[in-house]
Parts: C-alpha cells; sequence; structure tokens
C-alpha cells in the first residue's frame, strides 16, 4: 500500500511539474525559472544594454521584490561558488553601492546590519543586510531593509536583492526565507532528494 502511494504521489509531481508555465530559461546554465518562486510571482525580465552584466528576473508579491541578476561581467573563468577571489570582490563592490547611494543624496542613515556566508539547504552565499532612508524623490521612499546574496552558478554571477519597508520585515522573514530555498531548489536541482530516498 505505501508503494502505490509513492507511486501515485510520484505522478501527481510530474503532473504538475509538466503543466507549470516556465518564466525564463537561461540557455548558457540550463536553469529553468518558474512563474514562482516559493510564494513570489515572477513578474518581468529585464536585459541590460551591455552583455557582461546579463538580464534581471523580478519576483514580486506587491510590496516585497525580489530581484535576481544574472552576469558574468565578461568573465570566462568564474568558480563555482562563493571561494574565489572574484566572488569575493564583487561582493564588496556590490555592497559599497549603499554607501554610494548615501553619498548621492538618494539614501540616507545607511546601517550595515549583518555581512557574513548564510547557508541555505546545503548551499552558501556571500549575503548582507542592510536598512537606510529612502527619500521621497524615488517610487519607494521611507526607511527599508534590504537583503543581498551572491555565488556563483555555470560560470554566471547569481544576485539576489530583497527589499521592502523595515516595518513588514519580519512579517516577510518566512517568505523571503521560502523565497530562496525555492530559488536553490531550481539553481541545484541535481542535490535536491527526491521523496523515496527519504
Amino acid at each position: 500500500m505505501n508503494y502505490v502511494f509513492k507511486i501515485i504521489t510520484f505522478l501527481m509531481l510530474l503532473h504538475s511539474t509538466v503543466v507549470l508555465s516556465d518564466a525564463f530559461k537561461d540557455d548558457s546554465s540550463g536553469v529553468i525559472f518558474p512563474e514562482q518562486l516559493g510564494k513570489l510571482q515572477f513578474y518581468n525580465r529585464h536585459e541590460f544594454p551591455s552583455k557582461e552584466y546579463g538580464y534581471s528576473l523580478r519576483y514580486s508579491d506587491h510590496k516585497l521584490k525580489a530581484d535576481i541578476f544574472i552576469y558574468d561581467k565578461g568573465f570566462a573563468d568564474l568558480e563555482e561558488g562563493i571561494n574565489s577571489n572574484k566572488v569575493s570582490e564583487e561582493f564588496e563592490e556590490i555592497v559599497n553601492v549603499f554607501l554610494e547611494m548615501e553619498k548621492r543624496g538618494v539614501y540616507s542613515d545607511v546601517k550595515q546590519l549583518a555581512k557574513e556566508t548564510k547557508s541555505i539547504g546545503s548551499h552558501q552565499f556571500l549575503w548582507a543586510k542592510y536598512q537606510y532612508y529612502q527619500h521621497k524623490s524615488t517610487d519607494y521612499p521611507g526607511l527599508r531593509t534590504s537583503e543581498t546574496y551572491l555565488t556563483v552558478k555555470s560560470g554566471m554571477f547569481i544576485k539576489v536583492r530583497i527589499t521592502l519597508p523595515t516595518e513588514e520585515f519580519e512579517e516577510k522573514q518566512e517568505k523571503i526565507d521560502g523565497f530562496m530555498k525555492a530559488l536553490v531548489k531550481v539553481l541545484y536541482p541535481e542535490k535536491q532528494v527526491t521523496f523515496w530516498q527519504k
């Protein structure tokens, strides 16, 4: 009976996988980004003018927005994961943007809340969390909290930035964690444990 239940479950999962539509397939890595990651829905794809800066995918639920950036900056030899000098240098450049935006007067009261290595499942990201005040001249004014994740997959930087009003951050934490766990499953499907291996 248990065996029959597993077969039925497998067929249901297979069916659900087939009928789900895809948001975008990255031909260089073979990664297929779905219409939904966790509880966030695919919103749009943006292609940057310079090829070395790749493209971005936005997922959102109205106030919570998560942007995934896929790019190589012209490097042909990016090492997988987070341990290379190039990924460390890229991360420093990314987080310095917050201070640069403060100098330009777009942000104020910039605070670094965390900066470390963060594990999601069996995969690690360089991770930082910042808080800042965004001025009324922008689309999203007010006190905001932003998380940034970075790794390298298939020779490409994978950067994720998740931003929302600070007062909503704690209540959205479960949704943020669910989004990142879902993204890891998409990026590294070969590492997932199927139900009959549990």
